[in-house]
């Protein structure tokens, strides 16, 4: 193949996938198109022939009518016979008499036709054999009988009778030039091309693909959708994916357990790689512009929040994960920040890396009957606006992280595709605030990367995510896939720091759910060595929700939680508190003006103070247990 490459933006953000190229097309045209001259030619010839024969035995009426006959039952053109009867006719003046009489000949039906035995009453058997040997050569010409040797004209033959090829002429027609394929495993379908350079790639491809064939070949509109879709559906011929192998523009990356090996020019045509990258692995870059992707990436997520040092080789490791044959250490990444801190910079960036499907996690979560199919073997799944609701019965969303047992359903097949460790996507969600979960098993998944930095006025680019779709960053962005999958295998058998992990899960606490993290965080139930302390008091009910809110206030105004959390009713304070174990109950005091009277209190309350206070004036919690390593990879 000539060429079949070039650079274009889709859902897999990957190189356009052609099965034929035009310069492939037009040669099977010119092949066509010189066959059927040579027909016209030919079918001249023995026009010729037919009308010498003819003249040479004194043609006559009776004759005439009888060769007409047969030539009719053969089904030759009207103008064609005509053509043979004038030019047969040696007396012009019985011409239009011969004409008249054979004219109503063409209105009868086949089977009112005089045929071979009438035609041998009136000719001698060696003309009658020529005129059988002609007509029969005419008729195959007319049928495109010769052009149908190639299986193109066989189409043009039925598209220029107004006809529609059936589907196994059409896959014969495109396997001229690529062998088509189906992992019956995913249902996904796939052709074997060669690239500019003559290599053979293994491609995905799906009905838009087929549909540009068509057009190309056969011309716009001229094969209908229906029967374009119905090729994915004939083709049988298997193959399977290898999720070790990633395809760059210059060779195979091949992913072992401990490292990887690079194969310069090569490209696996026995599997489908898990990727097909756009753009060379390369580890001598050229900057671009600046090395504009890194710098990108690194305004976004530099972060001086505590705990979040890591922040930007967290993002790394992140997508290094995606690259891998399986999601090892079943994580779930989310961007967390407020608007304009480039959250959708980073999705764009994952969409033109890698193939992508947009389910939301809801749907994930309640596992709907139809809706996972678009997820099924693409590198990642995006939610790009986390609902902020309660997420519950969250078993489906821990086994899809998981990428065990899982059954999807597809429109129109019978039975059931399992996902699996390889086939399923790694998830990612963008968040402004984070959605309270009821359910356990998720937090050893959770990977939190913070996007907290607005985006200044000058560096604000209308056209950079046009920019990233369009290709212009791909060598940046193949530094970034060539940096993250060195910093992964760098890190793989301790992924995240327990650190790291922790301030995670402990900013996911306080997002998702700031009332009871602050509960939790300022206040506890002692145990018995606590109690008999002296250290616990009853505190006022008023005291506590006073207290309470005063501190959602403050972490409202930092940006650190959502208003609807900063002034929780007294009803969800008391319920809350009561959740945790904590009593109320009832003093007598006296009141300002010395009268006795009782109050709501918590009773023995034991009170976290200032000094357990972090630098970052988030509370430290010094009676913590220590970090759950089943929350650790």
């Amino acid at each position: 193949m000539n060429k079949n490459e070039t650079l274009f933006i889709n859902n897999n953000s990957s190189l356009k996938v052609v099965l034929a190229t035009k310069s492939e097309i037009d040669a099977k045209r010119k092949e066509l198109f010189e066959q059927e001259e040579k027909a016209k030619i030919d079918k001249e010839r023995l026009f010729i022939k037919l009308i010498k024969i003819l003249e040479k035995n004194c043609f006559k009426e009776e004759q005439a009518i009888g060769l007409v006959n047969y030539l009719c039952h053969k089904k030759l053109y009207h103008n064609e016979i005509i053509y043979i009867i004038e030019s047969s006719i040696k007396a012009k003046e019985n011409g239009n008499k011969i004409i008249s009489l054979i004219k109503p000949i063409f209105k009868k039906n086949n089977k009112e036709l005089t045929k071979t035995k009438k035609l041998r009453e009136l000719f001698p058997n060696d003309i009658v054999d020529d005129i059988i040997n002609i007509a029969k050569e005419i008729k195959n010409i007319n049928e495109g009988k010769y052009i149908k040797k190639f299986v193109d004209g066989k189409i043009y033959n039925i598209l220029e009778n107004d006809g529609q090829p059936n589907t196994k002429l059409l896959v014969d027609s495109i396997e001229q030039y690529a062998k088509l394929y189906v992992d019956h495993s995913t249902l996904k379908y796939y052709a074997k091309i060669k690239n500019s350079k003559g290599k053979e790639q293994i491609k995905n491809i799906s009905i838009k693909e087929i549909t540009d064939y068509c057009n190309k070949a056969f011309g716009s509109n001229k094969i209908s959708k229906s029967i374009c879709a119905s090729v994915l559906k004939f083709i049988t011929r298997s193959i399977e994916k290898d999720y070790t192998l990633l395809e760059f523009t210059n060779g195979t990356l091949k992913l072992n357990d401990e490292d990887y090996i690079f194969n310069d020019g090569e490209f696996n045509v026995n599997a489908v790689p898990k990727r097909v990258f756009p753009f060379e692995w390369n580890p001598s870059f050229e900057d671009d512009e600046e090395n504009k992707i890194e710098n990108i990436v690194n305004d976004i997520l530099k972060s001086e929040s505590l705990g979040f040092e890591e922040n930007i080789d967290n993002f790394y490791k992140c997508v290094g994960n995606v690259c891998m044959p399986i999601n090892y250490p079943q994580i779930f990444t989310i961007f967390l920040g407020p608007p304009g801190t480039g959250k959708s910079t980073l999705l764009t960036i994952l969409k033109r890396i890698f193939s992508y499907s947009e389910v939301p996690i809801p749907d994930i979560i309640k596992n709907d009957r139809f809706s996972l199919y678009p997820a099924i073997d693409v590198d990642i799944n995006i939610d790009d606006d986390l609902q902020t609701e309660s997420w519950k019965n969250i078993g489906k969303l821990n086994t899809f992280v998981s990428g065990n047992g899982i059954q999807i359903e597809v429109k129109g097949e019978n039975g059931r595709l399992p996902l699996n460790q390889y086939n399923t996507p790694k998830l990612f969600g963008s968040t402004n605030t984070l959605p309270r979960v009821e359910g356990s098993g998720y937090k050893r998944r959770l990977i939190l990367i913070k996007a907290e930095n607005k985006v200044s006025e000058d560096k604000k680019d209308d056209t950079l995510q046009h920019n990233i779709n369009n290709g212009k960053y791909d060598k940046g962005l193949a530094k970034l896939i060539y940096k993250s999958i060195n910093l992964f295998y760098d890190n793989r058998n301790n992924l995240f720091s327990e650190e790291s992990r922790k301030t995670m899960l402990d900013e996911w606490d306080l997002r998702s759910d700031p009332l009871n993290w602050v509960i939790d965080k300022f206040f506890k139930v002692p145990n018995s060595d606590e109690f008999f302390s002296g250290k616990c008091r009853d505190i006022s009910v008023s005291e506590v929700n006073d207290k309470i809110r005063f501190l959602l206030m403050d972490y409202f105004d930092k940006g650190k939680i959502d208003s609807k959390y900063s002034r929780p009713s007294n009803h969800d304070i008391k319920k809350t508190m009561l959740g945790k174990g904590f009593t109320q109950g009832k003093i007598a005091i006296t009141n300002d003006e010395g009268n006795p009277s009782t109050i709501s209190v918590y009773k023995d309350v034991l009170e976290k103070g200032s000094n357990d206070i972090k630098d970052n004036n988030e509370p430290k919690d010094n009676n913590e247990e220590k970090y759950d390593e089943d929350i650790l990879i």
